[in-house]
Order: C-alpha cells, then structure tokens, then sequence
C-alpha cells in the first residue's frame, strides 16, 4: 500500500505547506561587507564617530543612489574605535550612511550622497546623542582647511526615508564643521537596528 494512502488530501496540502515554511524560513542574512575598487580612479573616504560610551556605530556605502537601497557595511566603530579609511570609485555619485545604535536597540540614520573627485579626501563623520544623531561629509584634501562637501546633497529627512536626487538639498549656511544640525535624525525604535545586530556587544 502506498506510504501516503489514506491521509486526508487537506492533511497533505497542510504538511506540504509547512515543511515549504521550514525550508524556506532561517536566519536573516546579513549585510555584505562593502569592497574597494581596486581599479580605475578612486578618492579616500576617513570614517570618524563621536559616541556614548557602550554604544556603537555603522558606516555603510549604498549601492544603489536613486533608491537609498543596498547598504554595505565599511566598518562598524564605538567610542574608542574607528572604521578604518576606505577607497571610493569617482566614476559615479555615491551614497554613505551613518546609523548610531543604542544598546536598546533603537537607532537613527543620517545619509549623504555626493561625487567623490579623483585623489581626494573626504571626511564622514558621526555623533550620536541620547535622543538624536548627526552627520556630515568634508573634502579633507587640504588638512588645514577642511569644508564641507559642495555637492553633498542630504538624502533622509524627519518625514523621508529616501529624498529623491532631484529634490535633496546641500549645507545649509552655517555648517562649518559639515553637520546640518538643522535636520538631525531622531532615535527610533528598531529602524535599521537588524543590520548592526552583530555589532552589538562586541
């Protein structure tokens, strides 16, 4: 008699669904690390954050510009360490995210695209705060005159997660040290805190 002969066909339909759920369910994969260019005309992006003591931080280059999706992780740092510098390609805009973590596991955003030029320097840097996060982007060619970026365009807002290219705004005037206070990003609850859940606690 076959194995599965008088088993409810409805039964069946319930244990083949199920066992499709098991297959297909695991862990969240986590996000890939981001590569440098090895080839073609590069600029040097120098990470820095200023946080709390016991809280961390991520710094990620996005893939994909329009839609502010893909996040690659540079390197993660806390209060005593930094992500180490990394190369960008100046063949295109690029996309970097600064998220401050909390041990509770809320989190803020700050995200900036801008187009890198060839040989350059540029600085992205990070503070985080108890109820907030900032950060800003400076072309640190000439180390005694670090500027903010002129083609930094600021891409999240309080109400936006992804301001599109089109309507992202630059520095407003008075932001010598490369940080829009006007606009700091607000602690939320567990917005984007899966992608650094492995850096808790290290």
């Amino acid at each position: 008699m076959p194995l599965l002969a008088g088993i409810p066909a409805r039964l069946l339909v319930i244990v083949g669904s199920t066992a499709l759920i098991a297959c297909t369910t695991g862990p969240k994969p986590t996000v890939p690390h981001y590569v440098a260019p090895t080839a073609g005309p590069t600029a040097r992006l120098v990470v820095r954050g200023n946080v709390p003591t016991e809280e961390r931080y991520g710094v990620f280059v996005l893939d994909e510009t329009d839609t502010c999706a893909g996040p690659r992780l540079v390197g993660a740092g806390d209060a005593t360490h930094h992500p180490d510098s990394t190369l960008l390609a100046t063949d295109r805009q690029q996309t970097v995210e600064f998220r401050f973590l909390r041990a509770d596991k809320k989190t803020c955003i700050v995200r900036w695209t801008f187009s890198p030029a060839p040989g350059r320097s540029y600085l992205f840097s990070g503070v985080g705060t108890p109820g907030s996060c900032r950060a800003g982007l400076l072309d640190m060619s000439d180390p005694d005159h670090l500027r903010p970026e002129a083609t930094a365009l600021r891409r999240n807002a309080p109400d936006r997660a992804c301001v599109p290219l089109a309507q992202a705004k630059g520095y407003p005037g008075g932001a010598p040290d490369g940080h829009d206070t006007s606009h700091d990003a607000v602690l939320r609850e567990g917005a984007g805190a899966d992608d650094l859940q492995d850096l808790i606690g290290r």
